[in-house]
């Protein structure tokens, strides 16, 4: 029961301030969804690309897997950096309108046209100060416009008229209506404030472009990339993710292409180099069997003749990848162009750490294209990145020369253990190591003529076939949801936040205020007893007020507190707290227990008492006090509550004085005499210091403390006085002590108010616009 009594004071100030709740709610939810509305929306529109996989499908069916070109496995990171390369994205641009930009300016927000924009720009003779900037344009229905824009801070306005050339020192303009618009939709209000931009192709990669392109690999082990790009306008999303998408695909299958058609020009060079030597070998072969009439070749020799064969084959890849290799020295060494933008073939010293060199070359010049936006050329940062580029570059010029001479010792190795073998062949008589030889030569060249011709096929249908590995698995669609803002996430923000705010505002207001809410906070900070508690009592208590005013009195007399024949001072801190409230209620009590009961105004500065009795002009204590009234002539009996009264008085000047006059303890001790019990409404301390003097005349002291008026720092008020002066009978009363009831609270007060308008008879069958309309009549 404790805890559920500890529950519901926590909540209570919760409940209390639900109205500040449901406000901060519904203002939170207006916020949100105005965000909203007047925020442009983004839109995603997303394209997949299954990379070539030379593990599975066509690509491996050991078309090219004896050439180092056509053999190397994708790697999807590489595919990555590829997709996003500035090169790749110049190449989709140049594909797509994205060179200027249109917006509609509205009251509040302004959105991109894109196609649907109502006038189209043509224009040359563009300065640098005029890219990338902002141009105002204000149609007329007459045809002519006006044009807005600061160069330099400075703004300018140019008049002109539609399809006729707007020349300036920055631009030449043409403004032209896009009648491919109007022939789909005929009412268009093209008569409005536009603005438009023109981009230069370094901010349409870098910003257009850049900010908002994501390159990502599903999954590290499935060669499927995914390209999404995010814009203001739906097409304009779709059409860059696929123009990017086809580029790739078209950009691998040109160069695709090319090396093949580099393979087939080397192939048929060979073919003809070795057709020749095929043709020497089988002349030489047959004229010396016609001339030895010699039938059958020796089989003594076969070992030693197939390593030399052997030996052969392997020399002649040697020499065809040191071809290539020469190829590849020639194409990095002698190309003017940027080494990143290459595409040169890496496979003939395929390694690891090329592979990642050649990675790192691309992110340092990236670095450099970043650090150029901020820095100039000479900057030691620049500098800095470009002396590793150039490092890295010499390192793969090197590696290339180095493969090359490692492969021409190897050639000589060959050359020499293929020597050393045809002298083993010396002990052989004469005639038949001379026909092994010859049909050796024979064997080795038809050998590699067969070779060089199969490839040169397969070769020669790589570069006829215009046809790609890698494949657009989906095209990115025209979105219609945009990805942000998201109407949902926004609004569960915003009521989050709200309602935390909401909360977090009422209990730091609670905390602040250090006011005592309830019996257990009064016992737990003060240590002066509590003889009794009075609930929040409203104007219509309907009888409430007389029952726990005399529930107040008997537990006074059960705690033997107020006995007959004795004065009670009821004391507060602060004016409004309840004391006088108290001094009648407990008078009429106990005037209804049949008590003889005296009250005292001692207020003498501020007479509430007397007031509410209306007696502020009726002699009293202060004539007393004064000698110049009587207690018989000040008297004033309260027939209906059964209580007599002496009133403040009117001569109440110098209060303090009047309060040490020696007649006070004297008249309290004849009232003493003569009534049962003495209530005096005693001022409150933070006006006068004269309630010390009741207090000590007093039998018993009741300090009144308001729940949720009172502060905690009063309590600690009435323990210091109590110690200070010795008031060993001091109590305390708690006043206005409200229940934990959902109707008093906000709305359900006013639910409640609503419902008692309703004649009995027809609450439960009211509802929706029959209430509404019940209540209006």
């Amino acid at each position: 029961m404790e805890n559920a009594q500890q529950l519901k004071r926590m909540l209570w100030p919760l409940l209390k301030g639900a109205p500040i709740i449901l406000l901060s709610v519904l203002l939170a939810l207006v916020l949100a969804f105005r965000y909203v509305l007047y925020t442009n929306p983004t839109f995603e529109s997303t394209s997949k690309i299954k990379l070539d996989d030379i593990g599975h499908g066509f690509s491996s069916a050991s078309l090219y897997e004896d050439f180092d070109l056509f053999s190397h496995s994708n790697k999807i990171a590489a595919e990555v950096e590829v997709l996003k390369s500035p090169m790749l994205v110049q190449k989709a641009l140049e594909t797509l309108d994205f060179e200027v930009s249109y917006f509609r300016v509205g009251k509040v927000r302004t959105s991109e046209l894109y196609l649907h924009t109502p006038f189209l720009v043509e224009y040359s003779g563009m300065a640098s100060e005029a890219y990338d900037r902002f141009f105002d344009l204000y149609l007329n229905q007459d045809s002519t416009f006006t044009l807005v824009f600061a160069p330099g801070g400075v703004e300018r306005r140019v008049t002109g008229k539609l399809n006729t050339p707007v020349i300036d020192p920055l631009f030449q303009f043409t403004v032209k209506l896009n009648q491919e618009l109007f022939t789909d939709k005929e009412q268009i209000d093209w008569a409005d404030h536009f603005r438009f931009k023109i981009h230069s192709k370094e901010f349409i990669s870098e910003h257009l472009v850049g900010d908002n392109l994501d390159v990502s690999a599903i999954d590290k082990d499935i060669a499927i990339l995914r390209v999404s790009y995010r814009s203001e306008v739906p097409e304009k999303a779709a059409a860059f993710v696929n123009a990017l998408s086809e580029s790739y695909v078209r950009d691998y299958v040109e160069n695709r292409t090319q090396a093949a058609g580099r393979t087939v020009r080397f192939i048929e060079n060979q073919l003809a180099k070795v057709e020749n030597e095929l043709k020497e070998s089988e002349s030489a072969l047959e004229k010396y069997r016609l001339q030895n009439n010699i039938i059958n070749t020796y089989q003594e020799n076969e070992t030693d003749l197939r390593k030399i064969a052997q030996l052969k084959i392997q020399l002649a890849n040697l020499e065809m990848n040191e071809a290539a290799l020469d190829t590849l020295e020639h194409y990095v060494t002698k190309s003017q162009r940027d080494f990143t933008e290459l595409a040169p073939n890496f496979e003939a010293f395929n390694d690891l750490l090329s592979t990642e060199l050649v990675k790192e070359l691309i992110q340092l010049e990236g670095e450099k294209k970043e650090l150029l936006v901020v820095y100039t050329p000479a900057d030691e940062k620049v500098k800095l990145v470009e002396d590793r580029i150039r490092h890295i570059e010499n390192y793969i010029v090197e590696s290339i020369r180095n493969t090359r001479i490692n492969s021409g010792i190897k050639r000589k190795e060959i050359e020499n253990a293929i020597l050393a073998a045809e002298e083993a062949l010396l002990s052989v008589p004469t005639k038949e190591k001379q026909l092994v030889i010859l049909e050796r030569d024979f064997k080795l060249n038809q050998k590699i003529y067969n070779f060089l011709a199969e490839k040169r096929t397969e070769a020669s249908i790589a570069e006829a076939a215009n046809i790609s590995f890698h494949r657009i698995i989906q095209h990115g669609l025209i979105p219609r949801i945009p990805v942000s803002p998201k109407k949902n996430m926004v609004v569960i923000i915003s009521v989050f936040i709200a309602l935390l705010g909401s909360i977090s505002l009422i209990v730091i207001h609670e905390m602040l205020q250090g006011k005592v809410n309830s019996r257990e906070e009064l016992e737990a900070t003060s240590a002066t007893p509590l003889c009794g508690e009075i609930p929040h009592l409203s104007a219509k208590s309907n009888g409430k007020d007389e029952a726990a005013w005399q529930s107040l009195a008997t537990n006074l007399q059960l705690l033997k507190r107020v006995v007959r024949g004795s004065a009670v001072s009821l004391v507060s801190s602060h004016h409004g707290e309840g004391k006088t409230t108290s001094v009648r209620g407990l008078a009429k009590a106990y005037g209804l227990m049949g008590w003889r009961v005296i009250v005292l105004d001692g207020n003498l500065i501020n007479p509430d008492l007397s007031a509410q009795m209306q007696c502020e002009s009726h002699a009293g204590l202060a004539e007393i006090l004064n000698g110049s009234g009587t207690l018989e002539n000040c008297l004033v009996q309260n027939e209906t509550e059964n209580w007599s009264f002496l009133p403040a008085g009117n001569n109440r000047n110098f209060p303090l004085r009047l309060y040490n006059q020696p007649q006070l303890e004297e008249l309290i001790n004849s009232l003493k005499k003569d009534f049962d019990l003495v209530l005096i409404d005693s001022p409150d301390l933070a006006t006068s210091i004269g309630a010390l003097k009741w207090m000590e005349y007093s039998n018993q002291s009741i300090w009144v403390i308001h729940a949720k008026r009172s502060k905690e720092k009063d309590l600690m008020a009435v323990d210091k006085i109590s110690e200070e002066y010795g008031f060993s009978n001091l109590s305390i009363l708690l006043n206005g002590v409200k229940g934990f009831h959902l109707s008093e609270v906000w709305p359900f007060n006013s639910l409640k108010v609503l419902w008692g308008y309703l004649p009995s008879n027809s609450r439960l069958k009211l509802s929706g616009d029959k209430l509404i309309k019940h209540l209006r009549s």
